[in-house]
């Protein structure tokens, strides 16, 4: 498994990218040039491209978001 693959387990586990960064010992702009290219690859989808309400209104489809339960944390 490379890096790579580990940045992307743990984003697919809902961890935010500075939490990414700390448990894997990696800088912050190497974990979010990670997810970038995911993202790019299909792999993942950032909050934003996933719901474009995100952080701006709360909707009943938000009480499964897992991204929306780590905003409140």
């Amino acid at each position: 498994m490379t890096v790579l693959d580990d940045v992307l387990s743990l984003a697919r586990d809902g961890l935010t990218p500075p939490r990414t960064a700390e448990r894997l010992g990696l800088p912050l702009g190497f974990v979010e040039a990670a997810l970038d290219h995911w993202e790019r690859a299909g792999a993942i989808r950032s909050a934003t491209a996933a719901c474009q309400t995100c952080g701006t209104v709360e909707t009943p489809a938000c009480v499964t978001c897992p991204v929306a339960s780590l905003r409140q944390r």
